[in-house]
Order: structure tokens, then C-alpha cells, then sequence
């Protein structure tokens, strides 16, 4: 899946979907470096903080191609984001900061 290295359960993935749901309402794609281990099971997900890159869509190829091959990314450092979930009333908000 775009915006991941690695190999990740089918609960996180419908997480990831959702992050990446509210990264393109800001036409970007949201990369993961890492999470916060948090894992809290809410609707049939694993939902976490999230450490990453938000890169608009015209970034993503090049971008991309660095992430998965490992390529020393300080460049992109200006795009660095916390991905922050919040369930309130029994409905998850993403927020990016």
C-alpha cells in the first residue's frame, strides 16, 4: 500500500486507509516512519499516533522512490506530520499536526 514499508495487519490497514482518506482532502499522501505503539481496537481497527511525511500528490513519485529504497530523506523534512486520532463519542477524528 502507498505510504508503507512494511507489512502491517489487516486492522491497521483499515486505519492507514482512513489516514490516508483525510490526506487526500488535502491532496497529499501521508508516509509512515513510525507509530507511537499506542494500538487502541476501536471498530475493528488498530488505531495509533502516527509519525510520517505529508507530501502533495505532485512529490509522491520521487518521494516514493527514496522512502522504499531507503535514501536518506532530510530533504523532505518541511513535510514531516504527526498523524493524530481522536475518538470522541464513539467517532474517530484524524488530525494532522
Amino acid at each position: 500500500m502507498l505510504g508503507l514499508r512494511t507489512q502491517e495487519n489487516n486492522e491497521f490497514i483499515k486505519f492507514f486507509e482512513l489516514v490516508q482518506a483525510e490526506a487526500n482532502k488535502l491532496n497529499k499522501v501521508f508516509f509512515l516512519d513510525f507509530g507511537q505503539c499506542e494500538d487502541v481496537q476501536f471498530n475493528g481497527m488498530e488505531v495509533d499516533s502516527l509519525y510520517g511525511w505529508l507530501i502533495p500528490k505532485e512529490e509522491v513519485e520521487t518521494f516514493n522512490k527514496e522512502f522504499i529504497n531507503k535514501i536518506n530523506l532530510s530533504k523532505w523534512n518541511d513535510y514531516c506530520a504527526w498523524v493524530i486520532p481522536n475518538i470522541i463519542n464513539e467517532k474517530l477524528n484524524i488530525v494532522f499536526e
